[in-house]
């Protein structure tokens, strides 16, 4: 986050605004609280404002770099916990742990919510590998060409699923992303695929990403 996105960022509200607004209404959500709150957004930042003050006139604290499994904030302090297509590239052994330091803030009526994408990222660029190309590899090599810049952890969304219960979560819903695979693919994956993930159901291996909702369970 830097003040020229923040600055692309209201740009590009203002651009959709409309369109916004006609989302707003179809799904029942309050258009007035949105109008009040981007009036009071332009109103409120100046173009000359340097970034900690953009930020704090809005009400966020910004806090980058961070650690997600020692965040640092009172028990029961927030009412949302959200990503958006990172938790793929979290070493796989911090995992659980962000899920229970995620636990620890929520308030007992909080949500978590994550978009998680389980493809292999290398395949949106190189469009000779199959997205599931990346699950070949056994661990010795991958962690050897698994790159520190991009990483990413391979987990299936059966695995996330399991880790967040263990969490002291439960889930509320699950919305994958399928992306059926044909009979050839099926046979290719079936045949170099490692043992670790040949357990898991064409259904499963056809999740290219999904939505978990969860809220704490009561202690």
């Amino acid at each position: 986050m830097t003040r020229d996105y923040f600055f692309l960022a209201v740009d590009d509200i203002s651009e959709h605004y409309d369109q916004i607004l006609i989302e707003l209404k179809h799904r029942n959500l309050p258009q007035d609280q949105f109008k009040r709150n981007f009036k009071a957004l332009i109103e409120g930042i100046s173009i000359n404002d340097q970034f900690d003050l953009l930020l704090s006139k809005i009400g966020f604290e910004y806090l980058a770099p961070y650690d997600a499994r020692h965040l640092g904030l009172a028990d029961s302090s927030i009412d949302l916990y959200y990503s958006r297509t990172v938790l793929e590239h979290v070493a796989k052994d911090s995992i659980s742990d962000i899920y229970i330091e995620a636990h620890r803030v929520l308030k007992p009526n909080g949500y978590m919510i994550h978009l998680i994408d389980i493809d292999d990222h290398w395949s949106y660029f190189d469009k000779s590998i199959s997205r599931l190309n990346f699950l070949k590899y056994k661990d010795s090599v991958w962690n050897l060409i698994n790159s520190p810049i991009a990483y990413q952890n391979r987990l299936r969304s059966k695995q996330h699923l399991e880790i967040i219960e263990s969490s002291g979560f439960s889930i509320e819903k699950f919305i994958p992303n399928i992306k059926p695979l044909n009979a050839e693919e099926i046979d290719l994956i079936r045949e170099k695929i490692q043992p670790e993930f040949s357990q898991y159901s064409d259904e499963e291996l056809s999740i290219g990403s999904f939505y978990v909702l969860a809220k704490p369970l009561d202690d």
